[in-house]
């Protein structure tokens, strides 16, 4: 959804009656296709606007981090049939191209009709991708994407859109910046580390199938989670726990390192305490400083936010003309180059071989066949 929704965090007066909190008012849904391997990899992905066309002003000025993102429209903003076949036509077959031709893909999906057309098997039979179909009413428990990766998207994503309403004067948020938001978000938790934690939270791999069978997700087994008492081993396992290791303030030569936060000076201030070589007044000093460095940290944050939002105002103010975006008719999907083109950024480049035998062969006309116009009755008499 374009907008927050109403599950958010409010800080307010206890004693009011209630709390006004400012929140974008759009609710248009906009789908964001997304696939990730079990190798920790995740595919381009792709997104499907409400609407009729591709417009220019949806897309922010800076183009480079959505290099290789796909962008199409529906009228309702959700996927379908053709939209399903040609993200498996022209996103997933040509970026999971194994090294060996022979070898088969998997394709693990959920029972969404579009992935059920007969068409869209037959594709993937004749490409060698086994398909396979998760249960019904069961992502909770066996989707990587829903374990490892939506909930750390999701709770990153209100958080930035909290963050741009407090520099954004506009109550509704455009197409624009909800695509910078989920960029943001998207690089935290799209990470490697992340995408292998939720294929292991779903026991599909490494293969592990008691791990759904004994997930807490399942309602018959919450209870029983919850009035588990923690064995033995796991208590020593708990106690045994390595402590945090210090920040390391001194290099291996004994020189002491330029603090560049203010966990720096705590660590070299509990250094000096150990040592025995503190007192008051450096105590004094080490606090002063500390402070210091974080009022320094929270106005350079401050000002780089608001300086962002006072450039998206300003690329608002500028662009105001509505502009198509141009898509050939042999593609279903928008791609950077169309968004440049619309905008006269992007410059095709001219091909040398052609234009070299077309200059060729208008020099030779005798060996050229030319058609003369046919002439209308009207000149023939």
């Amino acid at each position: 959804m374009e907008g927050q929704g109403t599950n958010g965090k409010v800080f307010g007066d206890e004693e009011g009656l209630s709390v006004l909190r400012k929140q974008p008012g759009s609710r248009v849904w906009t789908s964001f296709i997304e696939c990730i391997s079990a190798a920790g990899v995740a595919l381009k992905p792709l997104i499907i606007w409400k609407g009729k066309t591709c417009q220019e002003q949806h897309y922010p000025k800076d183009l480079g981090p959505f290099e290789g993102w796909k962008f199409t429209y529906t009228d309702r903003g959700w996927t379908n049939n053709a939209i399903a076949l040609e993200w498996l036509l022209k996103i997933f077959i040509p970026s999971t191209q194994p090294e060996n031709p022979s070898d088969f893909r998997l394709l693990v999906v959920d029972g969404h009709g579009s992935h059920t057309t007969d068409e869209y098997m037959w594709n993937c039979f004749i490409n060698k991708i086994y398909l396979l179909y998760l249960p019904p009413h069961c992502s909770h428990v066996v989707q990587p994407l829903d374990l490892g990766v939506f909930s750390a998207l999701k709770s990153r994503y209100r958080n930035l859109l909290s963050q741009n309403n407090l520099y954004c004067e506009r109550t509704t948020l455009g197409k624009r910046t909800i695509l910078e938001v989920y960029h943001e978000a998207r690089k935290t938790a799209l990470r490697e580390e992340n995408l292998l934690a939720g294929w292991r939270a779903t026991g599909m791999w490494p293969i592990n199938k008691q791990k759904p069978l004994r997930s807490p997700l399942l309602l018959e087994n919450q209870q029983q989670q919850k009035n588990r008492v923690p064995t033995k081993k796991a208590q020593a396992r708990v106690a045994q726990a390595p402590p945090k290791p210090p920040r390391k303030v001194v290099d291996s030569q004994g020189v002491w390192k330029t603090p560049h936060a203010a966990l720096d000076l705590t660590a070299q201030f509990a250094t000096l305490t150990i040592a025995k070589k503190g007192t008051k007044m450096q105590r004094v000093l080490f606090k002063k400083v500390e402070k210091a460095f974080n009022e320094k940290d929270l106005k350079v944050v401050m000002l780089e936010t608001e300086n962002e939002a006072l450039k998206k105002r300003l690329w608002d103010l500028e662009n105001k003309k509505k502009k198509k975006v141009p898509i050939s008719p042999n593609r279903k999907f928008a791609e950077i180059k169309d968004i440049m083109r619309s905008r006269g950024e992007f410059v095709e480049e001219e091909d040398s071989t052609s234009e070299e035998s077309g200059s060729e062969i208008g020099g030779e006309t005798e060996d050229c066949i030319v058609v003369e116009p046919r002439r209308s009755a009207r000149n023939r008499k």
